[in-house]
């Protein structure tokens, strides 16, 4: 599920779990709006492929598999213009939106595109989680390594080790990880050491 605002909070879902998406009993899911107090559903795409949505501004961009192949899509927030971006045969384990440019990570590789899909570039290999936030992207490295990668001057600092670190999210200068070892958060400002919220 992803929730947004814009004129009002507004959710949208998709029912389906990724491990179910080639039941055959998955033929009705599809993405759904409604209002955030659940009123005024309406059907947005009839399409059980997809997987993983995210809502940027008026747009939904959208995450799909189906027949061995991984799609990127989007559309706008009324199910309208449903286009799709990029297509690869492996998995895309994670996908963002930033400064009109998306990111997203398939086979260890972060790639980046405009927002039509043109101009796609591989930036960094060996990316196991990425977050974006401020002028940086903060990523884990196939060594477990959580790196800070500056989008303006292309450089990369290393800020901690952590053992299959994952699900990287960033609160202003807060950035939240998992580790083998529980949830840490450090301050990226300061580049403290990581704090222990829970084991």
């Amino acid at each position: 599920f992803c929730v947004a605002e814009g004129g009002g909070y507004k959710v949208w879902g998709y029912f389906k779990e990724e491990e179910d998406r080639y039941d055959d009993d998955d033929e009705d899911t599809a993405v759904y709006s409604t209002d955030y107090n659940g009123l005024n559903k309406q059907l947005l795409a009839a399409n059980d492929d997809i997987i993983r949505i995210r809502v940027v501004k008026d747009k939904i961009y959208y995450v799909e598999s189906a027949d061995d192949e991984y799609n990127i899509g989007v559309m706008n927030t009324d199910g309208s213009n449903n286009s799709i971006l990029v297509s690869t045969e492996s998995s895309i384990s994670k996908m963002a939106v930033k400064d009109n440019l998306l990111y997203y990570c398939t086979d260890s590789q972060l790639f980046t595109c405009k927002l039509d899909g043109t101009d796609q570039k591989a930036l960094i290999s060996g990316v196991s989680a990425f977050t974006l936030g401020g002028k940086s992207l903060y990523y884990v490295s196939d060594d477990d390594v959580i790196i800070a990668y500056d989008l303006k001057k292309e450089t990369h600092t290393e800020l901690t080790s952590a053992s299959e670190a994952a699900d990287l999210a960033l609160n202003g200068s807060i950035l939240y990880f998992t580790c083998e070892d529980g949830l840490f958060s450090m301050d990226t400002s300061s580049i403290s050491f990581p704090k222990t919220l829970t084991c």
